[in-house]
C-alpha cells in the first residue's frame, strides 16, 4: 500500500495528482496550480505543492 498525502485538503488534491500534471507539464507552481486548481481556495497549502513540484521535477527529462 503506498501512500498518496492529500496536499490541497480545501480542493483535495494528492500527491500524485501533482506528480501527473509535472510529468505531462506543468512545470511551474502557476501551471501545476491551473491543472490541478491546488492551493486556489485558501493558500496555506503553497509551500507543500512547492515542494512537491520540486520533488517532481527531478524525475523528468528535459
Amino acid at each position: 500500500m503506498s501512500v498518496d498525502p492529500l496536499v490541497c485538503k480545501c480542493k483535495f488534491v494528492r500527491a500524485s495528482e501533482i506528480e501527473e500534471a509535472v510529468e505531462n507539464g506543468a512545470y511551474t507552481f502557476k501551471e501545476v496550480q491551473e491543472e490541478t486548481e491546488c492551493c486556489t481556495k485558501c493558500g496555506s497549502c503553497r509551500k507543500v505543492v512547492e515542494n512537491t513540484i520540486r520533488e517532481a521535477l527531478k524525475n523528468v527529462d528535459f
